[in-house]
This record gives C-alpha cells, sequence and structure tokens, in this order.
C-alpha cells in the first residue's frame, strides 16, 4: 500500500508539470534534427531545459505539494545547486522527485514546530530565516555526498531501461501495464515510471518507445469496438460516446468499467499491449514526449517526422487484436450484456456518514474525483457543470485526486474502484459511486435530487444570528459552520502572520480545533470559510473570495477583536445549526389520496385519474388536471425508479386550495416516453414554499428502489398508508372505514 501511494504522489509531480513535458517535445518535434523545420539556434534550448528546468519544477511541485510555497522554492534552490554541479550527462529528474518531497517535508515539519515558539510579530522572519537556512545545508550535504551517489545510481537505471528497451522482452512489460491500467493505476505507470524514463531516452536518441507503452489507445479502442457491436439501443449510445472519449478526448478510464465488467476481456488488451509493443520495438516506433492526455491527436502530435506509418502501425495493430480478442470473449457470453451491464451507482448511500444521514446537508461544492485528477474526473465534472447550468442550479463542480479531495466538499463522486480511498481522503463529505463517467442516467437522477435538495433546504433552513456582525451591504446569510478561516494581508506573509499565530494560539487556549492559515489578499484559498483582513484591504478579499464569509479590522492586534471572535466560534461549536433549523409541518394524507390497482391506457388518463383524486380531496380544483398535462408536455416529470411525479408549472398557482398529494399505482405500468415504465403516480398540489415543502417530503419517500417496489406491491390503501407512515414522511389522519 505504502508503494501504491508513493507511485501516486510521484505520478502527481509529473502530471501538475506536463504541459511544459509537451511544451518540450513539440520543440523537438518542430526544430530538433529530425524535425519539421530544424534549427540549432532555437534547439540547443532543450538540452538546458532538460538539465535544469524540469529537475527544479518537479522538485519546487514536490516541495510544494508537502510543504506549501516555501517547501517548493526551498527545494528548487537545492536542486538547482545539485544540478549545476553535477557532472554527468543525465538529468537529476529522478532525483529530483525524491528530493523535493523530501525537503517539503522538512519545511512542514519545522514550521510546525515552530508554531507556538515564534514571539508574535516575528513569524515572518523567522519562518524565512530557518527555510534558508535548511536550504543552504541540504544543499551543501547534496553537493558533497549525495550527487556523486546519485550520478551511480541515475546512470545504472537509465543503463538497464536502454537495455530493456533495446531487447526483444519488452513487449512482456503489457503483462503488468494493461492489468494495472484497468485497475485505475494507469498514471502511476505511465507519469510515475515510464515517462521519467523517456525524458531521457529522448535526449540520447531524439524518441522514446516508453512514451508509447502506456498511453497507446489501440487496446482500449479494439474493446469498445466490440461492446459497441455486440450491444443494441440505449447501451449502445453509451459505448458510442466512450469511444469518441476514448480515442479523440484522451480519457482511458472510460474503458475500465467495460473490462472489470466482463473480467475475461482484460486477456485481449493485454494480447493487444503486446502486440503493440512488439511493433513499436520491430519498426523503432517512439514518441518526443508523453502524449497526454492519451488522444490519437496528441500522439500524432508528440510524434517525429518520418515516424508517422510506424506509430499507426503500433496502434492498428494493438486495436485489432484487442478487438478480435474482445469480440470471440463477449460472443461466448451466456447472459445477454443489456442485462449485464447496468448502472451501478449507488443511491442507497452506504458510505455516507452518520452525520450526514441525520441532518439536512446543502451540497455547495460537488467534487469529481479519480486517480490523478484531471482524467475521467474532468470529463464528469464537465458534463455534470453542463446539466446544473441547463437545470439552472448554481452549484460548483471541481474534478481532483481521489488521495487530494478538497475538505469543503460536500459531495464526492468517484468511481466504484475508488470510493474506499475517498472516503479515507474526505471522511465528512457524501459519497457516491458509479461505474462510468459518462453514464446519463447517473446525471439525470444526480440532477434531480440536487433540485429537490435546494428545495428541502430553501423551505427549511431559518437565518441565524452571528456574535459578529458581517458588512451591511451583504446578503443576510444562514448560519454556516467555520471550519477554516484565513488571515490575508498585501503580501501574505507580514501583518497576516502574525494574526493567525495570534488567533491560533487563542483558539488552542480555548479548546477550539480550527485551522487557522495566513494567505496573500489576492490568493485566498477557495475553502476558506472566514477571511480577516484590515479595512483597506477588505474590497479585494471579496473578489478572491466572493463566497467566504469577511471580517474587517484596523490591525491585527486588537485583542477585542479575537476575544469577540472566539466568543462566537465557541457558540457555533456548542450549537447544530441545521437542527435549530425550523421543519416545515408536513402535510396530512388521507385514504382519498391513495388509489390502488389502477389501470390507464396513457400517461394522460393517468395524470387524469390522480388529478381527481386531489381534487376531490380538496387539494385543488379541476383546472389544475389541465395546469399537471402541460406540465407535462414540457418536459416529462418521470424520476426513475418506475416513478413520475405529475404538478402544476405554477407552484404559486391559484388553482391549489391547500398542499396535498396524492398516490396511484398502476402494476401494469404506464408509458411515459423514451422507454421509461411508470408504477407509481404521485401527484404534487402545494403553493409556494409549500410546495417545495411537499417535494422534498417526497423525495425523503422514494429515494430508494426498495421503498417504491414496496408501494408498487402493496395489496390495499391501507398497507400503502401504512407503509408511508412508517416513513414518518408525512402528517396523517386516521383512516376512514
Amino acid at each position: 500500500m505504502k508503494l501504491e501511494q508513493i507511485g501516486r504522489f510521484l505520478s502527481t509531480i509529473v502530471y501538475q508539470n506536463i504541459s511544459g513535458l509537451i511544451a518540450l517535445g513539440m520543440m523537438r518535434v518542430l526544430f530538433g534534427p529530425s524535425g519539421w523545420w530544424p534549427n540549432p539556434h532555437f534547439y540547443q534550448v532543450v538540452n538546458h531545459i532538460l538539465q535544469y528546468f524540469i529537475p527544479v519544477l518537479f522538485a519546487y511541485t514536490g516541495g510544494k505539494i508537502i510543504g506549501g510555497k516555501r517547501g517548493g522554492v526551498v527545494a528548487s534552490f537545492v536542486i538547482m545547486g545539485m544540478a549545476a554541479e553535477s557532472t554527468d550527462s543525465y538529468p537529476l529528474i529522478l532525483p529530483a522527485m525524491a528530493i523535493g518531497p523530501f525537503i517539503g517535508f522538512l519545511i512542514s515539519k519545522t514550521d510546525k514546530w515552530l508554531e507556538d515558539r515564534i514571539p508574535v510579530g516575528f513569524e515572518l522572519l523567522v519562518y524565512n530565516v530557518v527555510a534558508g537556512l535548511i536550504g543552504v545545508c541540504c544543499m551543501t550535504l547534496g553537493i558533497l555526498f549525495i550527487t556523486p551517489f546519485l550520478d551511480k545510481g541515475v546512470h545504472f537505471v537509465f543503463t538497464w531501461a536502454a537495455l530493456l528497451a533495446e531487447s526483444g522482452l519488452l513487449p512482456l512489460v503489457a503483462l503488468i501495464i494493461e492489468p494495472g491500467k484497468v485497475l485505475f493505476f494507469n498514471n502511476v505507470i505511465n507519469h510515475g515510471i515510464l515517462e521519467p524514463l523517456g525524458i531521457q531516452q529522448t535526449k540520447v536518441f531524439g524518441k522514446s518507445i516508453f512514451f508509447l507503452l502506456e498511453a497507446n489507445p489501440g487496446p482500449g479502442f479494439g474493446l469498445l469496438l466490440a461492446y459497441f457491436l455486440r450491444l443494441k439501443g440505449k447501451k449502445k449510445e453509451a459505448v458510442k460516446s466512450s469511444l469518441v472519449i476514448q480515442v479523440l478526448g484522451g480519457i482511458h478510464e472510460v474503458y475500465f468499467p467495460y473490462a472489470l465488467m466482463r473480467p475475461w476481456v482484460i486477456i485481449p488488451l493485454i494480447a493487444g499491449g503486446m502486440t503493440g509493443d512488439l511493433m513499436a520495438y520491430l519498426l523503432k516506433a517512439g514518441l518526443v514526449a508523453t502524449p497526454s492526455p492519451g488522444s490519437i491527436l496528441v500522439v500524432l502530435m508528440m510524434t517525429p517526422k518520418g515516424s508517422y506509418m510506424a506509430v499507426f502501425a503500433v496502434v492498428a495493430a494493438s486495436a485489432f487484436v484487442s478487438f478480435l480478442g474482445s469480440m470471440y470473449v463477449l460472443s461466448r457470453e451466456k447472459v445477454g450484456l443489456d442485462e449485464l451491464i447496468q448502472p451501478n451507482h449507488e443511491w442507497d448511500m452506504s458510505v455516507i456518514q452518520e452525520k450526514n444521514k441525520q441532518e439536512i446537508k446543502p451540497i455547495k461544492k460537488i467534487v469529481f474525483a479519480c486517480d490523478a485528477g484531471y482524467g475521467s474526473s474532468a470529463m464528469g465534472a464537465a458534463m455534470l457543470r453542463k446539466k446544473l447550468r441547463q437545470a439552472d442550479l448554481v452549484i460548483p463542480v471541481y474534478p481532483a485526486s481521489v488521495d487530494d479531495i478538497p475538505a469543503d466538499a460536500d459531495l464526492v463522486i468517484t468511481h466504484s474502484q475508488l470510493t474506499h480511498r475517498a472516503v479515507k481522503t474526505a471522511p465528512y463529505a457524501e459519497h457516491l459511486s458509479l461505474s462510468s463517467f459518462d453514464e446519463d442516467e447517473f446525471y439525470q437522477d444526480l440532477v434531480t435530487r440536487l433540485l429537490v435538495q435546494q428545495a428541502k433546504i430553501a423551505d427549511h433552513h431559518e437565518p441565524g444570528e452571528t456574535g459578529i456582525s458581517k458588512n451591511p451591504d451583504e446578503d443576510k446569510k444562514s448560519v454556516k459552520p467555520i471550519k477554516k478561516i484565513v488571515f490575508a494581508c498585501d503580501g501574505g506573509y507580514g501583518s497576516s502572520a502574525m494574526g493567525a499565530a495570534m488567533l491560533r494560539k487563542k483558539l488552542k487556549q480555548a479548546n477550539l480545533d480550527i485551522p487557522v492559515n495566513h494567505a496573500s489578499v489576492d490568493a485566498i484559498p477557495e475553502d476558506a470559510d472566514l477571511v480577516i483582513t484590515q479595512n483597506r484591504l477588505t474590497s479585494r478579499a471579496r473578489k478572491a473570495a466572493p463566497f467566504a464569509e469577511h471580517l474587517s479590522l484596523t490591525s491585527f492586534d486588537e485583542d477585542a477583536f479575537y476575544e469577540e471572535l472566539i466568543s462566537r466560534l465557541r457558540h457555533q461549536e456548542n450549537k447544530n445549526a441545521w437542527q435549530d433549523a425550523a421543519d416545515a409541518e408536513p402535510m396530512r394524507l388521507t385514504l382519498d389520496h391513495i388509489l390502488i390497482r389502477m389501470e390507464a391506457k396513457d400517461k394522460w388518463e393517468a395524470i387524469e385519474q390522480v388529478g381527481t383524486a386531489l381534487v376531490e380531496a380538496g387539494n385543488a380544483d379541476r383546472l389544475y388536471i389541465e395546469e399537471m398535462k402541460q406540465r407535462e408536455y414540457v418536459l416529462s416529470t418521470y424520476l426513475g425508479h418506475g416513478v413520475a411525479l405529475p404538478h402544476g408549472i405554477d407552484v404559486n398557482s391559484p388553482r391549489v386550495k391547500k398542499p396535498g398529494i396524492a398516490f396511484a399505482q398502476y402494476p401494469k405500468g404506464i408509458d411515459f416516453g423514451d422507454g421509461n415504465t411508470v408504477y407509481l403516480l404521485i401527484a404534487l398540489a402545494g403553493c409556494g414554499s409549500q410546495h417545495l415543502s411537499v417535494l422534498a417530503q417526497v423525495s425523503e419517500l422514494i429515494e430508494s428502489r426498495e421503498k417504491v417496489n414496496k408501494l408498487i406491491h402493496a395489496g390495499s390503501r391501507e398497507e400503502m398508508l401504512r407503509m408511508i407512515q412508517e416513513s414518518g414522511v408525512f402528517y396523517l389522519d386516521e383512516p376512514r372505514e
């Protein structure tokens, strides 16, 4: 497990700097000795970039991830000194990936040790002087003792890598790469191992076969093409979109779920990978840089002049072998593929924390997480953002690495293979799993749920009072738990560091565990809940962090300010704002609102029947039924799980007399269009916020297939009423005789 984490960390270092490596590859393609326009004057900078810039870049990234900006700067200083001293022709890329994180670790631990030992007002001086001393000591030790050892070690690694590339054994690495990719180790393999080796080989030969081993889109294309030809209907369309995304978009993760659904197809994937690697070895194919993402377009961009036919042959041969093998495996599948491939998103929320189950928690930030945080998660985040815009929902959605999920994420969405890691990284967030990031049904269900949840929050949440008054120009905000405080000043190191140190000391004395950081007023972290600045900087701080709460003060040493803030935070600690929110009174439900064993020729007749139940129960007049039909014409009210939710167009409809709801059971089902069959109709009648309350209560009742199935198969009105009563959602009148 530790080795796996190290590999992921190294791949993160490379992945965050991939644009620089691609730019380097373009320099080779355009101006190298075998490029389109050979130009020694331009090309001479490539060696300097490899020798100095890339190691410094990797060291800075590794140091910053662990030790912040100061850790990155000191790591860059150390590796630059070692690179200048190195007499070997090999660039210190691999050493930089180890030394950078080590320096960052030293800076992080030193800062932590100094935190409570620095006199107030001396933070900027002490932190930076100590960091400089660490940099000088580490560079001195590196030049005297580490650089000679590293020169020999790097020479040994690259020598054996060159021997492997020149031997006939290279295709055997597909036995590791292809299964590893399917298990989401693709970024570890490519960016953590193969890319550093490829960079060095490219320096010697102008191109490298290592760049092709994992990034080859051929095996995945062959597998998806086989699925496309075997499936029908909506499943076929889903695979079609996956084909385009995988080949042109370069996101290989979209085919991993299809391999995991039928594990035997991993054998054709391995065979395709071995075929491609063998072709690359025989044809001397290679690329000038890592094609990331692994799109065929980027592969061709990174192909040196004169090697296009060889690279195309590699991709085509691997795709052909993978396709034939996958077709054979799928043709022997006894269970129909359409039955085998079912959406795999978990709505029972088995991994949600108990706290989230017990309280209404607004979803203000959604994170899609994949292994690296750039490929499939970026695609999923983009798809959801588009659907949220279409639904007029303003909720930020971000991609992230599964090991680096923001602390303020409210909802985290991952592939089912990665959910257990995501839960460890973000234990207080809600987690959803899915089998593929291109599942359209998943996004539709999620948007519906978010609409309902937003309605629930709007209906239930009451604004609260805070201990410190806010800017009078701000809209009143609901009670928001403060999980992260940031002091901001112009540079981010002087007065803000002093203020943060003072507040940390007072929080510690008050036994309050709330992180306090300092930052530049123009670079405030997006997850800050409370930002504290001097008066003259508050307007800039609001632009940098528009969703945070802002407090202003004249000087960072105002004791009265800190005492008032501590009092407020104590109050927050002892009060659960969500539990104090006033619950809307649930509506009453009688047997008159329940219809069982109904039949209808189409959905319009069914809406008429369930709407009539509302009319006869006194919830609406008959014209409301026509409004329900108009709503259905505009947009289908089908929710999923065999449930439809017909209701009027206007939440303030004058046709509604009092809030109400009616249930109608259709055991034979009703066609609601687009292949959707409805077995349970739930008609709503509400006024204003009451309509939102009804909608929220219904969402609690039908949150799982199990609950819906029980309602669909209820044998009597009394039995269905009892099921609803046991849900605890509505107040119910006594059943009538």
